[in-house]
């Protein structure tokens, strides 16, 4: 993207933005705690990363629409979610800009991306950091008073939800085909798998 050594700064710095913003992905953090994606959800996972990462790091251009409809195909392949929330464009048009600021070789919002992820100071799945949620779990979440300690996992790194949505866990919406709907503001985390994930 721009000439070594640099550019290799530059792509590192890209690379673990691209992280922070997949560790950092709602709908997708809620796919891996209940497995909408089977036992391997989180190895799919880290294979979407891959290909965008790599992706990103070798294209010399980048469309927000492209990247949108990978992010929205693999999530209804994957993890038979389908995001209504827009989260698929906002995380696309948000790497597509780390993508241009990278080729001009700035990284003022990776950097401020990367900060903001340390200063938080919790690890995401991309780090290792993921508690999947279980069958039996389930009964926990009609008491939402003490069930909001790892809220911290759900914000986007785009912040495009304020800190006083309601903090209760709104129930799974499944549709006729079986595909759990991802709402704007549905950020909790609903009891159980996908009507048609059988793993």
């Amino acid at each position: 993207m721009v000439d070594a050594p640099r550019g290799n700064a530059v792509e590192e710095t890209l690379r673990q933005a691209i992280r922070v913003v997949f560790g950092e992905w709602s709908a997708l953090v809620m796919a891996l705690e209940n497995e909408w994606g089977g036992q391997a959800s989180r190895d799919k996972a880290f294979a979407l990363l891959q290909k965008v990462e790599n992706g990103m790091c070798t294209s010399a251009q980048v469309y927000a629409d492209e990247l949108e409809d990978l992010l929205d195909t693999a999530l209804v392949d994957d993890f038979s979610v389908e995001a209504e929330d827009e989260s698929p464009k906002e995380i696309a048009e948000l790497l597509a800009k780390l993508h241009y600021e990278a080729r001009q070789g700035v990284t003022d919002t990776a950097q401020l991306l990367i900060a903001r992820a340390q200063a938080k100071g919790s690890k995401t799945w991309v780090q290792g950091e993921l508690q999947v949620r279980k069958a039996a779990d389930s009964s926990d979440d009609e008491d939402i008073d003490g069930d909001d300690e790892d809220e911290g996992t759900h914000s986007s790194a785009m912040d495009t939800e304020s800190s006083g949505t309601s903090r209760g866990w709104a129930p799974p919406i499944v549709d006729e085909d079986g595909f759990q709907m991802v709402s704007k503001g549905a950020r909790g985390r609903p009891s159980r798998a996908p009507a048609n994930q059988q793993s």
